[in-house]
């Protein structure tokens, strides 16, 4: 956990840094505009940070990664396919799934040996 408060720590102060040099602060009307999905971005993060830090020791670097690609790319998949969070709309095809079952596959192989 106390890595995951360094990276959180780190990421804010960098954040504030930029936010502060641009003289461009969100105004509390913008805030309100924000989704709930938006929001949940930070929720999300922190449970990553603290998810790497607990099991990336435990199951490796690699098998790590590549459980976390294959996880970000199935995501994707669904974001472009019904165009959620602002994507364009792009059908899944048998291509894209095909990449995607290599990845697994990968993700197999890995936790194979």
């Amino acid at each position: 956990m106390s890595a995951a408060l360094a990276s959180f720590v780190v990421g804010t102060l960098a954040l504030l840094t930029v936010v502060l040099m641009q003289r461009d602060l969100p105004t509390f009307e913008a805030l309100k505009g924000v989704t709930w999905w938006q929001w949940s971005g930070g929720l999300l993060g922190a449970v990553f940070i603290a998810t790497a830090a607990f099991a990336g020791p435990r199951i490796g670097a690699l098998l790590f990664m590549a459980l976390v690609l294959a996880g970000q790319l199935s995501m994707a998949l669904m974001l472009d396919h019904f165009g959620w969070a602002g994507y364009r709309e792009a059908p899944i095809s048998m291509g894209k799934l095909a990449g995607l079952a290599l990845i697994i596959g990968g993700v197999w192989l890995i936790r194979r040996g």
